[in-house]
């Protein structure tokens, strides 16, 4: 969905999940904090979304189809993505979130939408994650 609302307004979320209710839940939960939120329910629609935005921050499902949150990020990594990336996960385990900060990501459990939110507040004043 392309909302053409002006950058300088709001920060930009693009949120990837392929669950239609969390998409849901994130657009009025990010939405309400002031954020211009983006939705893909797969990283073929992520890319479409990142051929006209370029977001503040990029949160991925960790479970999506064909392909996990961490290898779809460590593939935009590679392509000079400059976004900090989260991945939001309902399966975060400890090995889960080490190999997330191994490689510059910021794991977030799904059942913590206060820490999500706080999270991309956080990382809008951060510098972007370093490339593979």
């Amino acid at each position: 969905m392309f909302d053409p609302t002006p950058r300088s307004d709001r920060p930009t979320v693009i949120v990837v999940d392929d669950e239609p209710d969390f998409l849901a839940i994130l657009q009025t939960r990010l939405g309400a904090e002031g954020w211009r939120v983006l939705q893909a329910g797969d990283v073929a629609g992520l890319y479409d979304l990142l051929e006209e935005n370029e977001p503040d921050v990029l949160i991925l499902d960790h479970s999506l189809p064909g392909i996990t949150g961490v290898a779809a990020a460590k593939v935009l990594l590679r392509n000079d993505f400059a976004a900090p990336i989260v991945i939001f996960s309902a399966y975060l385990s400890p090995d889960l979130t080490q190999v997330c900060r191994e490689i510059g990501l910021h794991p977030v459990d799904k059942i913590s939408y206060e820490e999500l939110v706080a999270t991309c507040y956080t990382l809008l004043e951060t510098e972007p994650v370093p490339h593979l």
